[in-house]
């Protein structure tokens, strides 16, 4: 009976209600790392940088998460890290070993996925028992998702039901008693039928007498974060540390749903914070993209790089 709604995208909505593009973001930077902090930096910031700005990682390899513990996606080796900037939705980094349990989560291939499911998959129910969409009476069972992958059927109307997964991590994190993967198998298939264009034909009525063990399985934080081990890092209690301002900001034209913006800029133009540098294809769904900082067009192909103005 709520609406829950994110108090940065609030910020952000009632900013562009009076004009004000969204040109940073305030992110959490947490785990394994010298200074725990939330900072706020601009778009396109280098998210190596990031994590330097506030004393580096405190293990020797680690791994880094974009986003949450639950949904957020790993970043596993320095040459990818090195890539990757602060987009419009990124909201957290956090660091934390390599072969932490999440991270072996992670990044199990597929073959093991349905080796796994093929031999150990129980079809107890528990994966979709406390499925928040399950709970809320939509026809959603993931164990039937499973049971179609583990037999080697990746689409017909048990299979299909993948596309209803909103991914947050419940079943294969903590619901399911065997340590299978139903999140991300649900997730492969979600992006396999994007690609093949084959869509959900199946009923989507409500049941209404799903949502009446609602309120007793709900998820508490403390088993969660013992299951995940991410106990140490719940303790932690980051602060606001300040802006941070990089020198020089590589902004995606591919930060949202839809197609790439298109640039409006080239090398060697000049640009003020907030400026809009790249705009929404003709007739597509996208959106603009702004300066993040003052500088100077280094380069335009998938993104922009500017150079601050004071580095220039």
């Amino acid at each position: 009976g709520m609406v829950v709604a994110n108090v940065g995208s609030l910020l952000s909505l009632s900013n562009a209600l009076n004009g004000i593009p969204v040109t940073s973001k305030i992110v959490t930077v947490t785990g394994e790392i010298a200074t725990p902090s939330i900072i706020q930096v601009p778009i396109g910031s280098s998210i190596q940088e990031c994590i330097d700005h506030c004393g580096g990682a405190t293990v020797p390899d680690p791994v880094v998460i974009l986003g949450g513990p639950m949904m957020g996606r790993f970043i596993d080796n320095a040459s990818e890290l090195a890539t990757e900037v602060i987009t419009k939705t990124t909201g957290g980094i956090i660091v934390i070993p390599r072969g932490h349990f999440l991270h072996e989560a992670a990044t199990l291939s597929l073959a093991v996925m349905q080796k796994r499911a093929t031999t150990t998959c129980i079809q107890c129910g528990m994966c979709t028992e406390i499925c928040p969409r399950y709970l809320v009476g939509q026809g959603f069972q993931t164990h039937r998702v499973m049971r179609a992958f583990a037999g080697g059927v990746d689409q017909g109307p048990h299979a299909l039901q993948a596309v209803m997964c909103c991914e947050c991590g419940v079943c294969e994190l903590f619901a399911c008693p065997m340590g299978l993967s139903p999140r991300r198998i649900n997730a492969m298939l979600k992006t396999r039928f994007r690609e093949e264009k084959i869509q959900y034909q199946g009923p989507r009525d409500i049941i209404p007498h799903q949502s009446d063990f609602r309120s007793y399985r709900k998820v508490p934080i403390p088993r969660l974060a013992m299951r995940t081990d991410i106990g140490k890092y719940m303790e932690l209690h980051p602060g606001f540390a300040g802006d941070y301002s990089p020198a020089r900001v590589r902004i995606p034209l591919q930060q949202h749903i839809g197609a790439p913006s298109l640039p409006l800029v080239k090398p060697g133009d000049k640009v003020q914070i907030g400026d809009c540098i790249a705009d929404i294809p003709e007739g597509a769904l996208g959106a603009r993209i702004h300066a993040s900082i003052s500088g100077i067009v280094q380069s335009v192909d998938s993104s922009i790089t500017l150079e601050g103005t004071q580095h220039a």
